[in-house]
């Protein structure tokens, strides 16, 4: 198929996390879902940290979607950012921030694709630790929230029809 038959944007998604650290597999396991119900639609990456080889593949796609845990006081509900390049806070190659492989995707590709980071309410990141039951609750969320926008997304092609909103 050439670019001129293709309507539904390339989408990459990336669910990072540890699986050994409670509700630090958030991003994982919603990533793993949506692996399950989505792979012949959109690619999926499932990684432990972020490295530079993911902004090597950010060129290849219209749409980048991160998913995260992020730790805060109140329990779940929408937690969004539209994602733009910027520069890293981390000294470690090994541990990169995706706004800042946005950087690298863009300098380094000439590519700039919409994105996004979503996170998913955590509360406890302790080794061996199952996931908390609100943790699992926001699992749902996010992977539901992320559905309905892939079922208005793949009939249109990018950019988003809403502008820079992902819901």
């Amino acid at each position: 198929m050439n670019e001129s038959e293709r309507t539904s944007p390339r989408i990459l998604i990336v669910g990072y996390g540890n699986p050994g650290r409670g509700d630090d597999t958030a991003g994982w396991l919603v990533a793993e879902i949506l692996e399950k119900r989505w792979g012949d639609k959109v690619e999926v990456l499932i990684l432990h940290q972020l490295d530079i080889v993911v902004a090597e593949r950010i060129p290849q796609f219209d749409l980048v979607i991160f998913i995260d845990a992020e730790e805060r006081e109140n329990p779940p509900g929408r937690s969004l950012a539209t994602l733009e390049p910027s520069p890293g806070t981390s000294d470690f190659t090994h541990t990169l921030e995706p706004g800042t492989l946005l950087t690298l995707a863009k300098t380094l590709y000439e590519s700039e694709p919409e994105a996004y980071l979503i996170t998913v309410y955590a509360k406890s990141f302790e080794f061996g630790d199952p996931p908390s039951e609100e943790t699992l609750r926001d699992i749902e969320r996010a992977v539901a929230e992320i559905e309905q926008f892939l079922s208005l997304r793949m009939t249109v092609s990018s950019p988003s029809p809403t502008g820079k909103e992902l819901l």
